[in-house]
């Protein structure tokens, strides 16, 4: 008990306020909602803070070495297009890893384009990013041509991403020439346009 009040008084006044406004709200959730403490709800919880810690985790690097990057929301979404556009709406064996790889590629050469703006052109990182992040939404929104193809994520990337939840996902938009990647995808579009 003796140590247990050593770490309480050993705690700064901010982050004391933070923990009791967090156990705060779970108990004003946990009252107003009777599923809030159900264990799927706890995982789901738990999953989303997962892959919002990984996500923190580099923006957090990038910060710590005094830049910020601001193209972290369409770096992510361009991934999760173009991924999901290889592996088309019925996921094979190796079509999935090549799409898990093209998606994690994707993100990569992004991360080089913003490293050579930022170390090596000197312009600052405030504005690079946020232009890069610019140009990837509108590479999305060109190359999503706003048609849905009805591609899902490959097992692989459902494990990654959704755990347990694997029958909840929403199709993506991608532009008919990704669709060329799976002769499915093409073949359905080519029906469409007749």
């Amino acid at each position: 008990m003796k140590a247990l009040r050593n770490l309480i008084a050993a705690i700064d006044g901010p982050s004391k306020a933070l923990a009791l406004s967090i156990l705060a709200l779970v108990v004003v959730g946990g009252i107003g909602h009777s599923q809030f403490y159900s264990p799927s709800y706890l995982l789901q919880q738990l999953q989303t803070g997962a892959f919002l810690g990984i996500v923190a985790t580099g923006a957090l690097i990038v910060i710590l070495l005094g830049e910020i990057d601001l193209s972290i929301p369409w770096t992510m979404t361009a991934a999760a297009l173009l991924s999901t556009a290889v592996v088309g709406p019925h996921p094979q064996p190796l079509v999935s890893e090549i799409g898990l790889l093209s998606g994690l590629a994707t993100g990569a050469c992004i991360g080089l384009v913003n490293g050579i703006g930022v170390a090596y052109m000197r312009i600052p990182s405030m504005i690079w990013t946020l232009a890069v992040n610019t140009v990837v939404l509108g590479l999305c929104v060109y190359l999503g041509d706003m048609l849905t193809l009805g591609s899902r994520p490959s097992p692989v990337m459902s494990a990654l991403g959704a755990g347990n939840n694997a029958g909840n996902h929403r199709d993506l938009h991608a532009r008919h020439d990704f669709s060329r990647l799976n002769p499915e995808n093409a073949e359905a579009k080519d029906k469409a346009k007749k």
